[in-house]
């Protein structure tokens, strides 16, 4: 799975951590929107790498993490390209499903996540829906994730 992320804040970053700390971690691409958040990231890690632009992350990724605040999310999102065989999770919890689905298209699977800040110690339970995988395993690697529903 190439994971990605657009947005590198609070919650992303633990993502990143929990992620890396495993000792099968894949590549990850983060989005050069915090850039102290991001080089921090890519120093500590060897398969973290920045993109240098959010659609960059996209292109590199089949799994896009959606880690903007909600204020600025509606113009981020607007300037993106989804494929189709993207699998977009959304942490953006004050956007309703139904928004970022419609925003994201042509993807078609779209998940959102409430991760806490303990997934960079992989011991956060993360509640997802819909359920489903490569999601569900992702969140496990973090902690326990709850399938709601």
């Amino acid at each position: 799975m190439r994971l990605g992320f657009v947005g590198c804040g609070t919650i992303a970053s633990a993502m990143v951590a929990g992620l890396c700390s495993a000792s099968d971690a894949g590549p990850i691409v983060v989005s050069p929107r915090n850039a102290k958040v991001a080089a921090d990231l890519a120093a500590r890690f060897a398969n973290v790498r920045i993109a240098p632009t959010n659609q960059a992350v996209l292109d590199a990724s089949d799994v896009v993490v959606l880690a903007v605040r909600p204020q600025i999310a509606p113009g981020v999102l607007s300037e993106l390209r989804f494929r189709p065989d993207h699998h977009v999770v959304s942490l953006i919890a004050s956007l309703p499903l139904a928004y970022v689905q419609s925003v994201t298209n042509p993807a078609t699977r779209v998940t959102r996540a409430v991760p806490l800040p303990s997934v960079a110690l992989r011991q956060g339970p993360t509640a997802i829906y819909p359920p489903g995988q490569p999601i569900k395993a992702l969140f496990d690697a973090l902690g326990d994730s709850d399938r709601t529903g």
